[in-house]
C-alpha cells in the first residue's frame, strides 16, 4: 500500500471528538499522508455531541497536525437514528463522502468508533460495499484515564488503533462505482447480492466446465443431486467405487487449488457438496425447465 498517495480520514463522531484527533495522530505517525479529516455526526439535541463538534472546530488548529490536514465537519440532518428514513440518511451521508474521495483517488481510512451503535454499522455497510482493497477500516481503543481526560492528544501507549478487516466482494471498479449511485442501503444490497450471485455462478460454471475433467464433472453432479456412497454412486454411474473415488479425490485437490484454501482447511464431501449444490441445482432445474418447454413445443 503505497505511502505517498493521498488518504482521508473519516470519522464517525457521537460526544468523543478524540475518536478523530488519536485516530488520525496514530495514522500520520505510520507515515500515511493524510490530507482531509472528516468527522460525521448527528443534527441532535444533545448539548454533548454539539460541544465535541465545537471543541473541533475551535481547537483544531492549534493540534500538532491542525495546519497540516484539513478539517470538515459532516451533519447528517436528523436528531437520532431510529427509523428506516434515519439510516437511510445516514447510509447517504457516509456513502457520499466515501464516493466523493475514492473518485479523487484518494484513499480511504474510515474509524467507525464514535457516536451511536447505528452510526458504526451503517460505516461498516459502506465499507463492505465500496472500500476497494486499499482502503482500511478502524476502532480505536483508548485507556480510561485517556478517555476520562479528554484530550485531543496523547502518547502512543495510551491508546490503540485496531484494523477490522472487511471482506470485499469484488475489485471491479464499474461495479463498486453502480453501487455507489444508490441512496437507499437496502437497494443497494439488494443489487449487490444479485451482482454477486451472477459473478458467483460464472465462477462455479467455470470450474465445473474447465478445471473438472467431464468424468469428474458427472461423479460430483451425481454426489450433489443424488447423493450416496462411492459404491451407490459408481452403481448409478456404471463405474467402479475405486474409480469413483479416485475421481472425487482428485476434484477435491482441484477445488482447494481453485480457492487457493491452505492444506489445513478440509477439502471433502460436505464441502464440495455446500459449495457447489446452489449452482448445479439451479442449473439442473434450468436445464429441465428448457426441456420441458421443448417437449411442449412438439405438441403444439
Amino acid at each position: 500500500m503505497s505511502k505517498e498517495r493521498k488518504a482521508v480520514l473519516i470519522a464517525t463522531l457521537g460526544t468523543e471528538p478524540q475518536v478523530l484527533t488519536l485516530c488520525l495522530q496514530e495514522l500520520l505517525a505510520w507515515g500515511e499522508r493524510i490530507v482531509e479529516a472528516v468527522g460525521v455526526h448527528s443534527r441532535g439535541k444533545d448539548p454533548a455531541i454539539e460541544a465535541a463538534v465545537e471543541r473541533l472546530r475551535r481547537e483544531w488548529h492549534s493540534l500538532p497536525f491542525g495546519e497540516e490536514v484539513e478539517l470538515r465537519l459532516a451533519e447528517v440532518p436528523v436528531a437520532d437514528f431510529d427509523s428506516e428514513r434515519s439510516l437511510m440518511l445516514l447510509y447517504r451521508c457516509l456513502k457520499d463522502i466515501v464516493s466523493a474521495y475514492r473518485s479523487r483517488g484518494h484513499r480511504v481510512h474510515l474509524n467507525l468508533s464514535g457516536g451511536r451503535k447505528p452510526m458504526g454499522i451503517c460505516a461498516l455497510l459502506v465499507a463492505q460495499l465500496l472500500f476497494s482493497p486499499e482502503d482500511r477500516l478502524w476502532y480505536l481503543i483508548s485507556s480510561p484515564e485517556l478517555v476520562e481526560s479528554r484530550a485531543l492528544t496523547a502518547e502512543r501507549r495510551e491508546y490503540r488503533l485496531v484494523e477490522i478487516p472487511v471482506p470485499l466482494w469484488t475489485e471491479a471498479e464499474v461495479f463498486l462505482d453502480v453501487l455507489s449511485r444508490y441512496d437507499d442501503p437496502w437497494a443497494a444490497v439488494e443489487l449487490q447480492r444479485r451482482m454477486k450471485h451472477r459473478e458467483e455462478v460464472e465462477r462455479w460454471r467455470h470450474f465445473l466446465a474447465h478445471v473438472l475433467t467431464p468424468a469428474e464433472r458427472a461423479v460430483v453432479e451425481e454426489l450433489v443431486l443424488r447423493g450416496g456412497t462411492n459404491k451407490e454412486i459408481a452403481r448409478r454411474l456404471r463405474k467402479s467405487p475405486r474409480t469413483v473415488e479416485h475421481q472425487l479425490e482428485s476434484a477435491f485437490r482441484k477445488l482447494r487449488e481453485f480457492l487457493d484454501w491452505p492444506q489445513d482447511l478440509a477439502v471433502n464431501r460436505t464441502t464440495l457438496a455446500l459449495l457447489l449444490a446452489p449452482f448445479i441445482r439451479e442449473s439442473s432445474l434450468k436445464e429441465m425447465g428448457e426441456a420441458t418447454d421443448a417437449r411442449k413445443g412438439l405438441f403444439r
